[in-house]
This record gives structure tokens, sequence and C-alpha cells, in this order.
């Protein structure tokens, strides 16, 4: 997948009634770059490893089967792997079954119009810059995993009560350093203990607004280090 700040490549089958809508969709977000290059099933195929794309819109409609068999091919072993939207006029049931499976983002059905398009598209792209800056290693909060993966999750619990000035400035202290931050260096600027710090940090990881790494030096215990991520 492209970086954080580049253009992603996006493939958009050339059949199907809706392209025209889909295109001009996909032109009002910034930093997609739309291909139109693949006239069938089999094209298609041909293209994946050679455009690479970040992300395919798939007309199905058209094709035998209704698209299974050409949603197994684009999964098939050593195929270039990108994300996957699909438009299916009246889709049944096992093409949304196998769609889940092969992890389809989303089934198009219409009608829509080319704000429903852009806002899905503005979307996707946010979620790959975010999954772009994600160091491979990073761990991640259940709430932060949640954000990536929204398909089945648990329902919230209720937060407890916190002390929200001192969880604010921990959160503006962490937001000012564009660079991950010790406990004990984040509590001495915020005039706290390392345990209180550490306290109020792992909320913030908890509600997706931090993340958490752990540093081995080479003598005494790993040390945590946090990055704020949230908006």
């Amino acid at each position: 997948m492209a970086g954080s700040g580049a253009r992603y490549r996006v493939l958009v089958s050339d059949g199907g009634p809706h392209r025209d809508t889909i295109v001009a969709g996909l032109r009002k977000v910034s930093d997609l770059e739309t291909l139109l290059r693949a006239h069938d099933a089999m094209d298609l195929l041909h293209l994946v490893d050679d455009v690479q794309p970040d992300l395919m819109v798939l007309s199905l409609d058209r094709l035998p089967d209704g698209g299974l068999s050409l949603l197994h091919r684009l999964r098939d072993p050593g195929r270039h792997n990108s994300d996957l939207v699909i438009v299916a006029d009246r889709p049944r049931a096992s093409l949304v079954r196998n769609a889940a499976r092969f992890g389809v983002l989303a089934c198009l059905v219409p009608p829509f119009d080319a704000t429903s398009v852009s806002e899905r598209a503005a979307a996707w792209r946010d979620r790959a810059r975010k999954l772009a800056r994600l160091p491979p290693e990073e761990l991640l909060s259940q709430r932060v995993v949640d954000d990536f993966l929204p398909a089945v999750r648990a329902r919230p619990a209720q937060n407890r009560a916190t002390s929200d000035s001192t969880r604010d400035q921990v959160s503006t202290v962490l937001r000012q350093h564009d660079r991950t931050m010790s406990v004990s260096d984040i509590a001495k600027r915020c005039g706290l203990s390392t345990v209180a710090a550490g306290r109020y940090l792992r909320q913030l990881v908890n509600h997706g607004e931090a993340t958490m790494s752990v540093r081995h030096g080479r003598v005494g215990r790993p040390s945590h280090h946090y990055r704020w991520i949230g908006s």
C-alpha cells in the first residue's frame, strides 16, 4: 500500500452502467489516481500484478456467476493483494457471504450517486493513511484495532470516571511531540508520578488516541514509550 502522503492507485473495471458515477466520485477525492484499464474479468486478472492497485472497484453484474469466480481468483496465492470494493445491482446472499470471507470492504448497491462514492473513497483513503503511519511492530489496543477491523466488535464498556483535566494535560504533552515519549519523560513534564502518568497513558491507548511500544535496553526492564495518533 502507498505510504502516508502518497497517491493511491484505484483500478476501476471498465464495464458496468455505473462506471461514470464511480469515476466522478473518485475524482472528488484527493490523492487517488483512477485507472480505467480492466475491460473484463480476464483482463483484470492480467493487470492486477502489473498495475498493483491499492484499491479495486469492481462491477460484478455482467460477470458469469455474479463475480464469485473472480473473487476467488483475485485471492490466489502469489497474486498482488489490494483492497476490494464491489458493485452489484442485486447482490445474492452467496456473493455477500463470499465477499466477507475474501475481505471485500464494501458493496455499492444501486442507486447511488457520486457523493456516496466519494464519501466511501475518502474514508478508505483516510484509513489507508492511518495504516501507513503505524510502525509494523507497534502494539495496538483493542480500540485502535476496531477502527481498522470494525466488522465484529463487542459492546463498548462504560468508561470509569477519570480526572479529565489531568488526562487532558497528559494528552496535550503527548500531542505536542511528533515522536514517541517515555512514561518518565511525560510524568516529568506533567508534574506527575510515573505510576499516575502510566495510568492516564493507558487510558489514551484504550481510547485509540495513543499507541504504546516497548523498548528493550541493555540493562533493566523494558520501557514503555507512547505516541499520539488521535485527531
